[in-house]
């Protein structure tokens, strides 16, 4: 048993961190954890980078180039409804979060280039997900990319755009990809209400291309410490590429059991979102401590935009998730921009009883994600993300995730087995 001390030492967040650092003038320490805080979401946001990659790339090699279209299709429309009804309302704003999509994933280089009379263009070399270096070497091997060799995550922005496009009856969002740079994107957003006139001053296009703790480090560099309003809230700073990231994944979650049905969906989540997290799962056999393990899980959760408490018993630690930060924030309507709301367009709640789904009626079908995660944990995988998904049974109550010690038995309720359909499997898991 860690104790409460040492559990509060592990999960105290990276903003609190620097706070204390700032506070004892520990600049060595401070300047660690702001460049830790611009990286802080990385494991969220590559998971669903190489989510969308799997689910894209999985559509395509079972149903076809016109079924992946019409996938794009359908998932644009309510994708980048907030940004029309926002641009429509005040151009301004709307660009200010079309920018604020690129500037928060991992692996983004956003750089200002100008604002004159009639465009405002940014340069992104590359983009932190299609054009994210990390997944070179698979599009390499010809795995998430079109017959073109684009990758399929570009295909689905250019499809955001598009969709943007014709709806407010002119090209204002465009990308261009870079002709000499790989992975690099010209991004014009085209001035309709203020043509002529400066919607940025130079100081505000800058600031837009830069996290808070990006701007920290430049303050510190020049030596103002006053710093302390941009730990404020810098945990939710990604929220809008974070959000975004979530209806995006929601989205192709529901249209797949539509077009297909569940048999099919329960094993395309395996073979894509299970698929994705396997790596999450090597990383964390290595970790050598509890602690560790413990202290990593609490960054994720953190970074997931989630409020936790964390309660210990001899063989688990357990998050009681108030809400969890993707599932939990969208059973409660309570996403960017109010994005959000189950009954709305391919937002579905879950008719009838699925493996999939726990074996619950109207289950939040961004939730079946974490059944299915259960299930592939269950059959010999590290148990360092099972969830309880009864818990939420209501959107205002809180859900419950698991993490079990390392030298711990693999044993779990028969009520979790149950959820995902896996009894049969008990001795197994009991056993290790």
């Amino acid at each position: 048993m860690l104790g409460p001390d040492k559990i509060a030492a592990a999960v105290k967040s990276y903003p609190d961190r620097a706070r204390e650092a700032l506070a004892a003038d520990n600049d060595e320490r401070l300047h660690y954890l702001l460049n830790e805080m611009m990286f802080g979401h990385k494991e969220v946001d590559l998971l669903s980078s190489t989510t969308q990659m799997h689910m894209h790339s999985v559509i395509l090699a079972d149903k076809g180039e016109e079924a992946l279209n019409e996938m794009m299709e359908a998932v644009a429309k309510p994708l980048v409804k907030p940004y029309i009804e926002l641009y429509q309302q005040d151009e301004k704003k709307a660009f200010e979060e079309i920018i604020a999509l690129y500037r928060n994933q991992i692996g983004s280089q956003l750089i200002p280039l100008h604002e004159i009379d009639d465009e405002i263009e940014y340069q992104l070399a590359p983009c932190g997900s299609g054009a994210n270096p990390v997944f070179q070497e698979t599009y390499a091997s010809g795995y998430g990319v079109d017959k073109e060799g684009v990758p399929l995550n570009c295909r689905a922005c250019n499809k955001w755009q598009d969709t943007f496009n014709d709806a407010v009856g002119e090209n204002i969002w465009t990308m261009t990809p870079s002709e000499t740079v790989p992975g690099a994107c010209s991004m014009k957003l085209r001035k309709k209400a203020s043509k002529g006139k400066d919607l940025f001053t130079k100081q505000e296009l800058w600031l837009n291309a830069k996290t808070k703790p990006r701007q920290a480090l430049d303050k510190l560099m020049f030596g103002d410490r006053h710093i302390e309003y941009l730990l404020d809230n810098q945990l939710e700073g990604w929220k809008p590429w974070r959000d975004f990231t979530l209806r995006w994944i929601e989205y192709v979650f529901a249209w797949v059991p539509q077009q297909y049905g569940f048999e099919y969906y329960d094993d395309f989540m395996h073979r894509t979102y299970d698929k994705a997290f396997g790596g999450i799962y090597a990383a964390f056999d290595a970790f050598d401590t509890d602690e560790e393990t413990l202290a990593v899980v609490a960054k994720m959760w953190h970074y997931h935009i989630a409020k936790f408490r964390v309660e210990e018993d001899e063989s688990r630690f357990t998050f009681i998730l108030d809400p969890c930060g993707s599932g939990g924030r969208m059973y409660r309507g309570e996403m960017h921009l109010d994005s959000f709301h189950y009954g709305d367009e391919l937002s579905p709640l879950v008719k009838g009883k699925h493996n999939i789904a726990f074996n619950r009626e109207d289950a939040p079908h961004y939730c079946t994600h974490c059944a299915s995660g259960n299930r592939d944990q269950f059959l010999g995988n590290p148990l360092v993300f099972v969830v309880d998904g009864m818990a939420q049974s209501k959107p205002g109550i809180p859900c419950r995730q698991f993490v079990y010690k390392k030298d711990a038995p693999r044993d779990v309720e028969p009520e979790l087995l149950r959820q995902v359909g896996m009894t049969e499997v008990l001795p197994l898991i009991q056993l290790g």
